[in-house]
């Protein structure tokens, strides 16, 4: 390889930290997978018929149980942390080529969370039966019943937009995993018999606005923040830095001191440089900052 910093020859001092310094620097990039993608709010239908709208509450659940199903090695979601009582379309929601990795994801898990039992909706609709073929006159009205026959039953309508709280949301966990989870308690015993070797934790808050918070390890890592009052719900995603952050990245700083004025750089440092600028000067400055 051509000379280090130092003009020196292949192999030198200026190499080796070159190369420390872009394991660093990958590393840093590879702490952003740690964690799911945080997800945007839309406006979205169930089904056919039924008006679209916000889908701030069914993206705070869908939020939470990302976060239970995130593998960072795997860098995708583990379905097979479920419990062998999850409904079948969850299972298939979060499997590899499911619901959660098509664009319509959105419309797809409000499809998915829509009329379960022991959850408050504010909305109802008659969903519209497809056909292919062009609409036609209305269908006439039914005849009253006769004398000692029931009333027909009217057809199903479909409940969704939930209502944001907390215990709603619990409900609607429960009713997807097959297990009752009444409180966050409840979610996290299941979870930790799921997975017995992972340090979680979630507690529920209740103030001016209802909270849940999931922390691991003891670190912070997502807050569901649900107003009722409001009718308004969003996720909050704590990053937490690990604990060999500072001095890698002190370190690292260490070795990218700018060249002296008028000297020139090879190429590959010219790169480091201005990896150095993107990546290892935020970690300096948020290391100075914890």
């Amino acid at each position: 390889g051509g000379g280090g910093r130092d003009g020196g020859g292949g192999g030198g001092g200026g190499d080796v930290a070159l190369a420390e310094a872009f394991e660093v620097a990958a590393a840093a990039v590879a702490q952003s997978g740690w964690r799911c993608p945080p997800l945007q709010e839309e406006r979205v239908s169930p089904c056919e018929g039924a008006p679209p709208v916000p889908d701030c509450a069914e993206l705070v659940l869908r939020e939470l149980l990302n976060a239970l199903l995130w593998s960072a090695e795997a860098q995708d979601f583990d379905p097979f942390r479920l419990p062998a009582s999850a409904s079948a379309g969850l299972v298939a929601f979060y499997s590899q080529g499911g619901g959660a990795h098509s664009p319509a994801a959105a419309r797809e898990w409000m499809r998915l969370v829509s009329g379960l039992p022991g959850v408050a909706y504010f909305d109802e609709a008659l969903p519209a039966a497809r056909s292919s073929s062009p609409p036609g006159p209305p269908p006439p009205p039914l005849p009253p019943p006769l004398p000692g026959q029931r009333d027909r039953a009217a057809p199903p309508r479909l409940r969704y937009e939930m209502r944001p709280d907390g215990g709603n949301i619990l409900a609607a966990a429960g009713a997807l995993l097959g297990v009752s989870t009444p409180t966050a308690g409840a979610l996290q015993s299941l979870w930790r018999e799921l997975e017995p070797d992972r340090p979680l934790c979630l507690r529920r808050e209740v103030g001016q606005d209802d909270r849940l918070l999931l922390l691991e390890g003891g670190d912070l890592k997502l807050t569901l923040v649900l107003s009722s009052g409001r009718n308004h719900a969003y996720a909050i995603h704590h990053a937490a830095r690990p604990v060999w952050l500072r001095t890698a990245a002190e370190e690292a700083w260490r070795r990218w001191e700018p060249a002296p004025r008028g000297e020139q750089l090879p190429p590959a440092a010219l790169l480091a440089a201005a990896l150095r600028t993107a990546l290892l000067s935020p970690l300096a400055e948020a290391s100075a900052d914890s």
